[in-house]
């Protein structure tokens, strides 16, 4: 394959939308291998940024994050590969509660009017949208949502595994706007049956049975929460699980409640979305179950960052070796370890590999 030219990318991103990630993930291996090799910047971090993709689809946000900050972070990046990438490092940065931190990275991407409507960055609206979300902005955060679906019917994209229409759904219901929900939920209902993959006709369900509310509502976030664990969609599965079990809390079946919500709780943690598994956990200790209190010491508790760097460490490299991988100094690479060892109570890098249950792929 040849990774110098730009069309490399268009089969890369289609095998992403049918969720063959397993493929994606060894072909974007060596597109960053040849990156480097070749001195490319735009290819080590279009490259980059696609794995941070791959991480986000599969549920690893710590990974994704720092792989998005880490494409942005290559000196003289390309502007084109900017919107996308701060699209994926946005949504990360979401999932742990930084919303000033998400805020600062759209604001730097040239999201708005001026923005050339680009398929790859179009995405940016929907990153915003999700942001103005958590702001509880939700008037603007719909403006974008529909932006981002103008700018998607512009150059015809349709393809439900950017599934904005549920988003939109969901923010329409929301504000009181029950007939253009149900508009958008049935439409994408019709796109993610027509594309069939678990992800899509998940996140289907999941949206219908959030708008539909009793009987029906839970019986189509029980379908919703099966078939997110037979994808390879972990943070969606967690997403599934918690609104299964809030529908049940919620509906008075709160023992039937707990297992749905514990195991929301328990992934989330393992995908490093620490809103999500706040949100699950709180909800299983109204429903009368006792959950986790947040860690502040060991792995648990380490930053995106930190894990990637005591991985790497372990791993055999040097900080100069790390540095250079991530394009930051050394000095930065001493700091963030400094960081690691206390948070996991061991004193030098010998030590890593066993506190953080080494080996473990870096990808």
């Amino acid at each position: 394959m040849n990774f110098s030219a730009l069309s490399w990318l268009y089969p890369i991103y289609a095998l992403l939308l049918c969720d063959r990630l397993d493929e994606v993930a060894s072909i974007v291996e060596l597109a960053i291998a040849d990156g480097h090799a070749r001195g490319s910047v735009w290819g080590i971090s279009a490259a980059t940024a696609m794995r941070a993709c791959v991480h986000r689809l599969r549920g690893d946000v710590a990974a994704s994050e720092v792989d998005a900050g880490q494409a942005l972070a290559v000196p003289g990046v390309p502007p084109f590969v900017v919107p996308y990438t701060s699209f994926l490092l946005c949504l990360a940065l979401l999932e742990r509660g930084a919303l000033d931190e998400a805020e600062a990275v759209v604001a730097a991407s040239g999201c708005g009017p001026a923005l050339p409507e680009v398929m790859h960055m179009n995405h940016v609206f929907w990153a915003r949208s999700r942001l103005r979300v958590a702001q509880g902005r939700l008037s603007e955060a719909r403006d974008d949502v529909v932006e981002f679906g103008r700018r998607c019917d512009c150059v015809g994209l349709r393809n439900p595994a950017i599934p904005w229409r549920a988003d939109a759904a969901l923010l329409h219901s929301r504000l009181g706007e029950p007939a253009a929900a149900e508009r958008f939920a049935s439409e994408y209902d019709e796109l993610a049956r027509s594309w069939d993959t678990p992800r899509v006709i998940g996140i289907s369900a999941r949206t219908r049975g959030l708008l539909a509310g009793g009987e029906l509502g839970l019986s189509l976030l029980h379908e919703a929460a099966q078939i997110h664990g037979s994808s390879p969609a972990r943070l969606e599965h967690a997403r599934s699980l918690l609104e299964l079990g809030g529908a049940l809390r919620r509906a008075g079946r709160r023992a039937e409640a707990r297992g749905p919500l514990s195991a929301a709780a328990d992934l989330a943690r393992r995908c490093a979305a620490p809103v999500l598994a706040r949100q699950a956990t709180e909800e299983l200790r109204v429903a009368g179950g006792v959950g986790r209190r947040q860690a502040f010491s060991g792995a648990e508790a380490l930053t995106p960052s930190e894990r990637r760097v005591a991985r790497m460490a372990a791993g055999g490299q040097s900080n100069r070796q790390i540095a250079e991988a991530l394009f930051v100094t050394a000095k930065t690479v001493e700091n963030h370890l400094g960081r690691v060892y206390n948070k996991l109570g061991i004193a030098s890098r010998t030590e890593l590999p066993e506190a953080l249950g080494q080996p473990v792929s870096l990808a």
